[in-house]
């Protein structure tokens, strides 16, 4: 039987032809005709390879799908993988292909996450070629929505997290191979004010004006903005989209704002919102209505659920010779609402790369298999030493 590492060098080329199919696949989240495409692909490549894969599928986003060893459907308790098939480029975006010049593969989703998705399916492989497929009850979720902060995968993850003991996600490392420990809460909410229309030319005084009670509520909201980027009490807020308006001669009847936030607990959330709520529902100009239309909240990743699992991926990493530092990043993933659940997680166990979000996105190619080889082993001691968050029957 071959080590993990044997068999990461052995498929590294696998690896690298997974990822150009993967990255070459357009997958932007509103894309449901790529991801179920994806979707589908995915599940005959791991049946092809024997693994039990089953297809969610869903009407208003992508399909979701589901990779099992053969122990693992019904077993009463799972270990999770977790990664998303979706990226921030639209169908229409000329950033849509991999390339490579050397080490570096550009392209987009190469490190978010297209790049987690093979080292974590290729871990699951190495894993199943030593026998695990039997004993292990492993289990990949491949997600169609993350980037729009999982709109419709929530239920399904607080399903799986339900019937887990802990839960591995693929994001992608830190530049030097670090996991991520935590992660902020996020707060978001797009309102639409209603002022009074009119002819500019015959009102000077008393507008009713919704794009001028937008622009002081933003000045409140970017008030909010603590100086420290980094820290327990550190708070980033941003107003990244403001519409309004229909003609310089018109007073502004109507305006869209959207705006959101960045903190680092549950407690500070909550306080965040009601103040970002009040300030939003305030009029800042007499006789304008705000009504909020769509709020998002995303729960914070905290450094006690990711313990148990950094402990033994930085003894898996000393075994073979790579280093594992810690990772506080400010973005969002699915880890946070798999630990909201109250079972152990690990974050950033995909590739090192960077300039996510932006036609500049990368990854380096030979980190694949170092990853894999890092996270079949951290799967295996911690099926063996039996790591597992709190047990709640399913009913």
């Amino acid at each position: 039987m071959e080590s993990f590492g044997s068999f990461m060098a052995k498929h590294e080329k696998d690896m690298f032809e997974l990822l150009r199919i993967l990255v070459d696949m357009r997958t932007g989240t509103d894309n449901k005709t790529g991801i179920d495409a994806m979707a589908a692909f995915l599940a005959a490549y791991l049946s092809a390879r024997g693994l039990r894969t089953h297809i969610v599928e869903q009407k208003d986003a992508g399909n979701i799908l589901m990779a099992d060893f053969p122990c693992a459907q019904d077993a009463p308790r799972r270990i999770l993988l977790s990664g998303h098939m979706d990226t921030v480029f639209p169908e229409d975006s000329p950033f849509d292909r991999l390339t490579v010049e050397g080490d570096i593969a550009h392209g987009p989703g190469t490190c978010d996450m297209k790049g987690g998705l093979v080292v974590g399916i290729f871990a699951m492989l190495a894993l199943l070629e030593q026998g695990f497929g039997s004993a292990m009850p492993l289990r990949f979720l491949f997600s169609p929505d993350e980037e729009k902060s999982s709109r419709t995968m929530r239920a399904c993850l607080k399903e799986q997290a339900a019937r887990a003991a802990f839960a591995l996600v693929f994001e992608m490392a830190g530049p030097e191979g670090e996991l991520v420990r935590t992660r902020k809460a996020k707060v978001a909410f797009a309102a639409r004010i209603r002022g009074r229309a009119g002819h500019a030319a015959f009102i000077t005084r008393g507008k009713v004006s919704a794009l001028r009670d937008a622009a002081r509520k933003i000045e409140l909201l970017e008030a909010m903005n603590t100086d420290n980027v980094t820290g327990e009490d550190s708070l980033s807020v941003n107003v990244g989209r403001l519409e309004g308006g229909v003609a310089f001669n018109v007073v502004p009847e109507e305006a869209l704002l959207e705006v959101e936030a960045r903190c680092n607990s549950l407690r500070m959330r909550d306080e965040v919102e009601a103040k970002m709520r009040g300030i939003l529902l305030t009029p800042q100009v007499e006789g304008t209505e705000t009504v909020i239309e769509r709020e998002v909240f995303n729960p914070p990743l905290e450094a006690a659920a990711t313990e148990a699992l950094y402990a033994l991926a930085g003894e898996a990493a000393q075994e073979i010779g790579q280093s594992v530092g810690e990772d506080f990043r400010p973005g969002c993933s699915e880890a946070s609402f798999l630990a909201q659940e109250g079972i152990p997680v690990l974050d950033g166990l995909g590739p090192r790369g960077g300039c996510d979000h932006s036609t500049r996105e990368y990854l380096l190619l030979s980190s694949l298999a170092e990853r894999a080889h890092l996270s079949a082993l951290l799967l295996k001691k911690a099926w063996e030493r039996g790591v597992s968050g709190p047990w709640r029957p399913v009913s």
